[in-house]
This record gives structure tokens, sequence and C-alpha cells, in this order.
């Protein structure tokens, strides 16, 4: 089976346009999408292909990243995430660098610049071939 992408966010454009670009790309993997965070979390239970997570900061809701960042590790360990928001306060910001969320896109984005955080993602994957082992891509939740 395919290595898989997970496109979440509350907005079926966004995920349709992300799907497209990925579609045309050379990435050569498969997109699911999720518009809850319910949807989120079953998919990256039900789909162990998904190598990467592009996921909306509101599929967090405020005041409860650390709990949605915990069930997202513990539903696909490892798995790094891409978080897009439409503004990112500094109190956000604060919150997404203790759960160890380093890759931020902000809304509008370029899907080029996606695409290219995605190859740069997916290169650290450790199945991907001639790949030399971990990196320590998933997120860091405190305990």
């Amino acid at each position: 089976m395919p290595k898989q992408i997970l496109i979440a966010d509350t907005q079926e454009t966004v995920c349709w346009a992300v799907s497209q670009a990925i579609r045309e790309s050379d990435l050569g993997v498969k997109e699911v999408t999720a518009l809850t965070p319910e949807k989120t979390l079953d998919a990256l239970r039900e789909y162990p292909n998904i190598r990467l997570a592009v996921v909306d900061c509101r599929m967090m809701r405020t005041g409860s990243e650390e709990r949605f960042m915990r069930m997202v590790q513990e539903a696909a360990p490892g798995v790094p995430l891409i978080v897009t928001a439409t503004l990112f306060l500094d109190d956000l910001e604060e919150r997404l660098d203790r759960l160890g969320c380093t890759v931020r896109l902000q809304k509008p984005f370029s899907l080029d610049t996606l695409l290219d955080l995605i190859r740069t993602g997916l290169a650290k994957d450790p199945e991907a071939p001639g790949h030399p082992g971990p990196q320590g891509t998933s997120p860091r939740i405190p305990q």
C-alpha cells in the first residue's frame, strides 16, 4: 500500500486544493482528508501508512492542544505534523513550541511551499529508501 498524507482542515476547499496539489505532484503518495478533530484521529488510527499530517490548528481547539496532541501521538506515534493557521498569535506559538510542533505554515499559503515542506517531512520518514534511521520527528508531548 502506498504512503499516505493526512490533510486535516475544517475548510473543505483547503482539503480539496491540497489533495489536488498532492495528486498532481511527484510525491508518490495518496491523500486522506478529515474535516473534524474526531475524523482526524479516526484517520490516523485507520490508515497505518500515513507518514505525515497537515493539520489546521482549529482542529486542536483553543486550550486543548495538549490533549489533542497526546491523542495524535497515541494514534500515530512518530508521524510529523505541519500545523497551519490563519494567524499564529504569540500564545499559540508558545503552546505549539511546548508541544514540539515546529513546522508551521500561515494561511493563505502557496501550495508549492506546502509541497516543499511535505517533501522535507517525508525525507525524514524512517521507512523511506536510503533513510539513515529515526531523526526525532515525532511531536514531543510534555508528560
